[in-house]
């Protein structure tokens, strides 16, 4: 009679497994499912249409939109180590990869966004009193916002001002630059018949100015055209942004990426994770370099789909040339 007894007990083993792995593959098809891509996406288009309709401020926009697609890519990047068993360290390590992941590309998005108050502001005549800038007492680079005032026009004119400024170091003009504001206009039609004004404005420009010795300097406007009773209004912002530090943590999160997706074994030839890691990267990295004074969300979206192009072609290359190297090395 015990050889049946163990028998029963070897049965409902195996039937309490087959539970288990019942329940395990449930909750990686939820866990894996389109719930949580789904509402991703339902906010960052409740985005779009609250800032389009000026309900919801640009730099707001930005962090909800960017949260969403840098939340995104972390999702569909992650999702296929569900289908593996995970044991000992490497839930904690993947876990830490997706926090780090998302703390990198947000933290970037929002000091581009908040970039801190000035530390010197005013308006510049042409050939009037400088402004005065405080070193730090060590090399430091600024950001110099300066901000056009277009006056109003009744016969919706198009109209342009051109600046020329000169950074000054010890009474030495040292560097300068310039730039322009343009106000346009233009018809849109409207169905059939009707037509709408439609006005474009650039009245905000920045440049990056360096300190190399922490002395400080002046910035002064040498000309303005046309220059009849007009002023242009300079903000200087410290751009103390942790370029270096940044940028290591964007190589070790490249090279973490390549080596997960070498070590899965669901659909090892898969990159997934490589691809969208590089391309949150490089898109986030975008839109810190060139994104203007006052970006809106256009410009975010332009950026993370340019530096989200660049991203995947460079993990295609990685990948293609690091895929075995790394699996032998991984596996032993």
């Amino acid at each position: 009679m015990a050889k049946p007894k163990a028998k029963t007990k070897t049965s409902a083993a195996a039937v309490e497994r087959n539970h288990a792995e019942v329940d395990r593959m449930l909750l990686v098809e939820r866990l894996g499912g389109p719930i949580l891509p789904g509402v991703l996406a339902a906010v960052a288009l409740g985005t779009w249409v609250l800032n389009g309709a000026g309900v919801l401020a640009p730099d707001r926009s930005i962090l909800w939109f960017g949260t969403c697609a840098m939340l995104g890519a972390s999702f569909f990047g992650l999702r296929a180590f569900l289908g593996e068993r995970l044991s000992g360290v490497i839930p904690a390590l993947i876990a830490a990869f997706g926090l780090t992941f998302l703390g990198t590309t947000l933290f970037t998005l929002a000091r581009t966004v908040f970039p801190g108050a000035p530390i010197a502001t005013g308006d510049l005549v042409p050939k009037g009193a400088p402004i005065e800038v405080k070193g730090e007492g060590r090399p430091a680079n600024y950001r110099v916002v300066v901000e056009g005032h277009l006056p109003p026009t009744q016969t919706r004119a198009s109209q342009g001002e051109h600046y020329e400024m000169t950074v000054s170091r010890g009474g030495a003009a040292v560097e300068s630059f310039g730039g322009d504001f343009v106000e346009r206009w233009s018809e849109r039609r409207l169905g059939r018949r009707g037509s709408a004004p439609v006005r474009t404005v650039r009245d905000v420009d920045q440049h990056m100015v360096a300190d190399p010795d922490g002395s400080g300097f002046q910035l002064s406007l040498q000309s303005l055209v046309p220059a009849e009773g007009r002023s242009v209004t300079v903000k200087v912002i410290p751009d103390d942004f942790p370029t270096w530090p940044m940028l290591a943590l964007g190589v070790l999160l490249g090279a973490a990426a390549l080596a997960l997706d070498a070590w899965r074994t669901v659909d090892p030839g898969d990159a997934t994770l490589s691809a969208l890691t590089f391309a949150g990267l490089l898109g986030t990295a975008a839109f810190r370099r060139f994104a203007p004074a006052h970006p809106g969300l256009p410009e975010l979206i332009f950026n993370l789909a340019a530096g989200g192009l660049a991203g995947w072609a460079l993990s295609s290359v990685l990948w293609a040339l690091l895929r075995k190297p790394l699996g032998g090395w991984i596996r032993g």
